[in-house]
């Protein structure tokens, strides 16, 4: 007799279907990861533009700041937090960037010094 039995082909196709289901899952979880990589990029960049800008833009006063800014297609909140480092005339000058959205997750930081105007 040629050919293959019924338990033979149903095997076969157990077989194949979970390999099918396996790297369907597969792709499925690296798209995932694609989606928050690009967010943590963007966030990364946000932080950078952010950082700059206060650098640039800081006065004597020790105050906080914050709003939104948009990189690439995505939207973050954004923090500038300036406090004294214990030494005179020095800054700590911290920026994070959080999601959006009502769960606030800390997506980057960046932390610097800074001196005073002056000094």
């Amino acid at each position: 007799m040629r050919g293959l039995t019924l338990i033979e082909v149903l095997v076969a196709m157990l077989i194949l279907g979970t390999a099918v289901a396996s790297l369907i899952a597969l792709i499925a979880q690296q798209s995932a990861n694609i989606d928050a990589m690009r967010t943590n990029v963007l966030a990364r960049i946000a932080t950078n533009n952010v950082m700059v800008e206060a650098v640039l833009n800081e006065t004597v006063d020790i105050r906080d700041e914050s709003g939104t800014v948009t990189v690439g297609v995505r939207e973050f909140d954004w923090q500038v937090i300036r406090t004294p480092s214990g030494r005179e005339g020095v800054n700590i000058l911290r920026v994070e960037i959080r999601e959006p959205d009502t769960s606030g997750r800390l997506l980057a930081s960046l932390q610097t010094l800074s001196l005073e105007e002056g000094i």
